[in-house]
């Protein structure tokens, strides 16, 4: 099945970078849109609806009886399952349950753990049936990290209606998420300013520039300012060093480094940077 195809693809993209403590949260956004079709609400007061309950705001939602009993249902499939059958059995939203259990054995052929959560809206209009989100607890109440599902867009732009999967990754929340677990460190990337003491040294500062580019991100000064005034731009730049490139410590082969934060600098030779 390929939506089961799909939550595995996220599943072994997350493994393979390393991150261990998240939840995959399987639903069905079907069930949730058949229950408000037979309340009488389609259209844009259906999308009200679904954007409410994705971003949990409940107070909007205490006049639909029906649906709150089914937004609970978060947990082993098992237990889930059951009670959506129950609250279910005489709904049209049957037949979009039916079609969520199908989905959970194929995903359980792909070892992938999960919950079934029947909570999940996506605040996506052109989503149709299965969804999923992922969560990592680690980032508190920003912990969704992926999200996909279902979807039809094609007749947005003209074409035949054709069934659709996918999902996307919250890039800098699985960054984060990674940090968190200790998989990867974000401690500060040395960059580099260049400056000319003079603009006969241009030249030399430009070559100084492309060396250390091989290695780390750096900016050459070409706006011949003072010293000082080019010592404020790096910083409020956030270059972690600049690199002052001047006569006399040219003649040794060397350039003076300065430490941004420390303020510290010193004589030294570019293979030492490098």
């Amino acid at each position: 099945d390929a939506e089961a195809e799909v939550i595995a693809l996220a599943d072994a993209t997350l493994k393979n970078l390393g991150l261990e403590d998240y939840e995959i949260h399987v639903g069905n956004i079907g069930i949730l849109r058949k229950l408000l079709e037979e309340e009488g609400i389609t259209g844009e007061k259906q999308s009200i609806i679904l954007t409410a309950i994705d971003k949990g705001e409940k107070e909007k939602l205490e006049r639909y009886e029906r649906l709150l009993p089914i937004l609970e249902l978060i947990g082993e499939e098992k237990k889930v399952i059951e009670k959506a059958e129950e609250l279910l059995k005489n709904s049209s939203a049957y037949e979009e349950l039916q079609k969520l259990k199908e989905l959970l054995k194929f995903l359980r052929h792909y070892n992938v753990d999960f919950k079934v959560n029947l909570g999940i809206a996506r605040g996506l209009d052109y989503y149709t049936g299965m969804v999923f989100e992922i969560y990592s607890y680690k980032l508190g109440a920003e912990r969704q990290i992926c999200g996909g599902g279902s979807y039809s867009l094609t007749e947005v732009f003209g074409g035949e209606p054709t069934s659709t999967c996918g999902f996307a990754f919250g890039f800098d929340r699985v960054v984060l998420a990674l940090e968190k677990e200790g998989k990867i460190s974000l401690g500060k990337r040395k960059s580099f300013f260049v400056v000319a003491v003079n603009q006969e040294l241009i030249k030399e500062a430009l070559g100084v520039a492309m060396k250390i580019r091989e290695k780390y991100p750096c900016e050459v000064d070409l706006m011949r300012r003072k010293l000082k005034k080019a010592l404020s731009y790096a910083a409020t730049r956030g270059f972690s060093h600049v690199i002052i490139v001047g006569e006399e410590e040219l003649k040794k082969g060397k350039v003076i480094l300065r430490d941004m934060e420390t303020r510290e600098q010193k004589e030294i030779t570019l293979g030492e940077i490098l």
